[in-house]
């Protein structure tokens, strides 16, 4: 039973119920992560749509945000928040691309939701700037 549904109308690919992939650890199977109520449209070379329901903290956030080719998005996190600039979306995967142009980050769909659903480029500078402050 596969709770992520895929309908293509047109050039635009809906994800349902996003999915993470399926894997081996050790040797065992193991079925890959779903977050149920997180949807994904994408139109490949141009945009990608998350929209649903984050029920992952503590009250259920919703969240509905486009990024288009060209739009500044989150690729990694640690102490800081990397952001760079979207340079390809495909059918399946998101490209990132650092600031300075020297590396590539490509994300599935479903880490991309995972990274950049509750994107606000203001709050990340502002953390960013607070977490170097005290480094």
């Amino acid at each position: 039973m596969t709770t992520s549904s895929v309908s293509k109308s047109g050039k635009t690919t809906e994800y349902r119920n996003l999915k993470s992939r399926d894997g081996v650890r050790f040797g065992r199977p193991y079925t890959g992560d779903t977050k149920v109520g997180q949807h994904a449209d994408v139109t490949p070379g141009k945009s990608i749509r998350l929209h649903g329901l984050d029920t992952n903290r503590v009250k259920p956030t919703p969240h509905d945000i486009t990024f288009k080719v060209g739009d500044r998005a989150v690729y990694g996190s640690y102490n800081l928040v990397y952001t760079g600039t979207i340079t390809s979306i495909g059918a399946k995967t998101v490209t990132v691309t650092e600031d300075n142009g020297c590396k590539v980050h490509r994300m599935s769909v479903y880490d991309f939701n995972f990274r950049n659903c509750h994107y606000d480029g203001e709050a990340i500078a502002k953390r960013n700037f607070d977490t170097m402050m005290y480094i």
